[in-house]
């Protein structure tokens, strides 16, 4: 049975669902974190986002849109944590924890 095990944690076919899973949400999450990075810096930024009006509680467009991004990153860290597809320094062998 030992052997077993040292078979399947060598060839990686135990976590292979969840490695993919794991991937295939850290891309999701990269995208996620490149598209809010473009979204505040120019050519977007400039053409969305640069301007006072419409203000928004009285304060300029500009303003909230940067904090509307904050809000948004802030939500997806959140869930990239409950989910763990930022593994912890305790999962060793690769599993998901919450997700």
């Amino acid at each position: 049975m030992a052997s077993e095990a040292v078979k399947d944690a060598g060839s990686g076919r135990s976590g292979d669902a969840s490695t993919r899973t794991r991937g295939r949400k850290a891309k999701w999450a990269a995208l996620w974190f490149v598209g809010a990075s473009a979204a505040l810096i120019h050519p977007v930024y400039t053409l969305v986002g640069n301007r006072v009006a419409p203000r928004v509680l009285g304060l300029p467009f500009s303003l909230v849109w940067v904090l509307g991004w904050i809000a948004a990153n802030t939500l997806v860290l959140a869930w990239m944590y409950r989910s763990r597809v930022i593994p912890a320094p305790e999962d060793e062998g690769g599993e998901i924890r919450g997700g």
